[in-house]
């Protein structure tokens, strides 16, 4: 007979994906990976994975978690894991999230201090596109894909606080609140805006940083591949009447199955022939990285 101490010991290394669990007796309208008897109602090696919304949880050893690692980037929100105690503990003085959990049928069920229930799946199949840009973005964008890094920056390379986000795509389905509303939607630092927003965006970004570093501030366009040049365009033109005299626009590697690498094209207004540049780039699922002439001739 097997007794509670010679249970092999339960390996939580991995990537997890993350929801809120909603108890089934509460009859909540709203999704949840588990069905009425609290058992997972999809398939773990399915790609066709209908709950979108999760955030991730990466555990990299016995007493590290991460949440929402490479989120736009970014390292994601360090913590602790003590497995005596069944807690993990993420971030700190300014976010702070703790847990209690269970893990049982390969899974791993998430009790909140503050009271909410989450349930974590391993993430057999993953979109790191999606993940990249998060679920707060309820926008759906496939970054130009690239052959050639020429030129380019590697987005881990610069410094993030000087590269505010712009983003332009098409809002998720379910979540166009204006019925008759554009399709394709702006967001500035991950919240819908209108290019009318865009000066008070740039002045409130440039406030935030040493102003002897203001004039290294650059924002990052993440834009869909296909895209509508006229908003395209527009976008651009907004930013650069504010006296900005640069922006980066990002591309992505072909193959991102395990791990999503974005790279930034640096682009002066005044010497780069970029309406060009983006007419060429932004409509084939590949290509290969044109040369951006040095003309002023921007039509």
């Amino acid at each position: 007979m097997m007794t509670a101490c010679d249970r092999a010991p339960v390996d939580l290394k991995g990537h997890w994906h993350v929801w809120e669990y909603f108890d089934p007796a509460e009859n909540h309208e709203l999704h949840s990976p588990v069905d009425s008897v609290g058992m997972l109602s999809i398939q773990r090696d399915s790609c066709k994975n209908i709950f979108v919304d999760y955030e991730t949880l990466d555990i990299l050893n016995d007493s590290t978690p991460v949440w929402n690692k490479d989120l736009l980037g970014y390292e994601g929100i360090g913590g602790w894991l003590n497995k005596q105690e069944s807690t993990i503990s993420i971030g700190g003085e300014c976010l702070f999230l703790g847990f209690n959990y269970e893990f049982r049928n390969d899974t791993l069920f998430l009790k909140e201090e503050k009271g909410k229930n989450y349930i974590a799946i391993k993430g057999g199949c993953c979109d790191k596109q999606r993940e990249f840009f998060g679920q707060e973005l309820r926008l759906d964008i496939d970054l130009p894909v690239l052959t050639s890094s020429v030129g380019l920056v590697p987005l881990e390379k610069i410094k993030k606080h000087l590269c505010p986000d712009a983003y332009l795509g098409h809002i998720q389905s379910g979540y166009n609140l204006d019925c008759f509303g554009p399709r394709i939607r702006l967001a500035l630092s991950q919240a819908f805006a209108t290019r009318y927003d865009i000066r008070n965006w740039l002045e409130n970004n440039s406030q935030s940083v040493d102003p002897s570093k203001r004039d290294s501030l650059i924002p990052i366009i993440y834009s869909n591949r296909v895209t509508d040049f006229e908003q395209f365009f527009m976008l651009l033109d907004s930013i650069q009447v504010t006296g900005q005299k640069e922006v980066y626009l990002a591309f992505r590697e072909k193959n991102f199955e395990y791990s999503l690498n974005v790279w930034l094209k640096r682009i002066n207004f005044e010497k780069d022939n970029y309406k060009s540049f983006i007419r060429h780039n932004y409509v084939d699922d590949e290509f290969e990285l044109e040369k951006v002439s040095q003309s002023g001739n921007n039509d």
